[in-house]
């Protein structure tokens, strides 16, 4: 009859609970009687029950646990939410204490709803002026969104070293003489860079030793090396490197200025010739000495002949 009502119900399920079915959902719902009239309505609603997404930014993501001398580029975080934000708090600490007087904020003015999905998009700038310091920083980002859902990267917040000091030769014993009379001269030193060590490098004369790469403590290294009798001068040369590519070359004066003596060419022998020939001032005095002796036999042998005459 006309008084008839045909009705129908049907209840639907969550989603499952898995942080990838949070979003914004619309259910559209179409009814069409025998007559083929037809009614549609739309109710859009959200599922959230995780919190924020945060995602870095490309060349924030490349600096994880990476080691530089300066941090570029674009550095921001971007929190999604299907909901608004009620609080949001971005921190950047350095060797475990947050950074003094930072400007990195997160500015909940930045958020926008975008995208085909409608969640809410806010984006936090690490400001670079914050990394001037050398040390390990960490990006700490935590909000609270309409839902009632809190999210912290705090357990597993992005890290990475800024260094833009050269490492140090703390200290080197055995190379104070630049003649040494021996058949070997042992040689030790103390290296350390106060972020990590890379690799240190180490000539005499003609030969590269083999670079040490591996060290028990990347922030200090106790190293040794000989150097072996010779027919002559030898150079040496140590080239420390540390983690962000900062240099430190024995060669180089505006790198390495110890307050120790380094001597960078030295004679080890013990034949006597070479070790004479090594004193550059007793050898030329000998020569003059040896000149002036001969000049004055000359001369006297010289004169004696005169009076013969």
């Amino acid at each position: 009859s006309r008084d008839s009502v045909v009705s129908y119900s049907k209840t639907m399920q969550n989603p499952e609970s898995k942080e990838g079915n949070d979003g914004l959902y619309t259910l559209t719902v179409t009814v069409e009687d025998m007559s083929g009239h037809k009614v549609e309505k739309k109710a859009t609603y959200s599922v959230n029950r995780f919190g924020s997404v945060y995602v870095y930014s490309d060349d924030l993501r490349e600096l994880s646990e990476q080691y530089v001398q300066k941090a570029s580029g674009d550095l921001y975080v971007t929190a999604y939410n299907p909901n608004r934000l009620e609080s949001a708090e971005l921190e950047l600490v350095c060797d475990g204490a947050a950074v003094s007087g930072q400007k990195s904020k997160a500015d909940l003015k930045s958020g926008t709803q975008a995208g085909a999905n409608g969640w809410y998009e806010y984006k936090f700038a690490v400001n670079k002026s914050d990394l001037s310091s050398d040390g390990r920083y960490e990006v700490k980002l935590s909000d609270k969104d309409t839902a009632g859902n809190t999210k912290t990267n705090s357990a597993h917040p992005l890290g990475f070293y800024v260094d833009a000091t050269a490492p140090t030769l703390d200290s080197v014993i055995g190379l104070e003489d630049a003649v040494v009379n021996s058949d070997k001269q042992d040689v030790t030193y103390t290296a350390s860079d106060a972020i990590g060590l890379s690799e240190i490098e180490v000539y005499v004369g003609e030969e590269k030793q083999n670079p040490i790469t591996e060290f028990d403590d990347i922030r200090s290294y106790n190293g040794e090396f000989t150097i072996n009798e010779s027919s002559g001068r030898q150079h040496v040369r140590l080239v420390v490197t540390d983690k962000a590519g900062n240099v430190l070359d024995t060669d180089d004066s505006k790198t390495y200025q110890p307050s120790y003596t380094f001597c960078s060419a030295i004679t080890v022998s013990k034949n006597i010739f070479v070790l004479w020939y090594a004193h550059t001032a007793l050898f030329w005095s000998s020569i003059v000495a040896i000149a002036a002796i001969v000049g004055l036999i000359l001369f006297v042998l010289f004169r004696r002949k005169k009076k013969e005459e």
